[in-house]
């Protein structure tokens, strides 16, 4: 099931040519350091917002996910939650 929601994410990104990612993060986290290095590295422009540093930032993560887990991506308003880079390789 996952599979098509990926395939079917990936493809409607490609048609819009446009991808606004938000990576929700935590001071310390290893996960959320891959997940940004693996960004950078395919040249994915995204916004951090560090969850342990700013409330209102963990406050929308709770929000848009129902939980407070990192690192959560929102891709298009698409929500990857307590992803790893294996989750998302495929989108990028």
């Amino acid at each position: 099931m996952v599979f098509w929601w990926v395939i079917s994410l990936k493809c409607k990104l490609r048609y819009t040519g446009y991808m606004k990612t938000v990576v929700y993060t935590k001071t310390g986290c290893p996960w959320c350091k891959e997940m940004l290095t693996f960004l950078k590295k395919k040249g994915v422009k995204y916004e951090e917002k560090n969850v342990s540093t700013n409330p209102d930032f963990l406050e929308q993560l709770e929000n848009i996910s129902g939980q407070t887990k990192a690192p959560t991506l929102n891709i298009n308003g698409k929500i990857v939650a307590d992803a790893g880079v294996e989750d998302v390789k495929d989108l990028f």
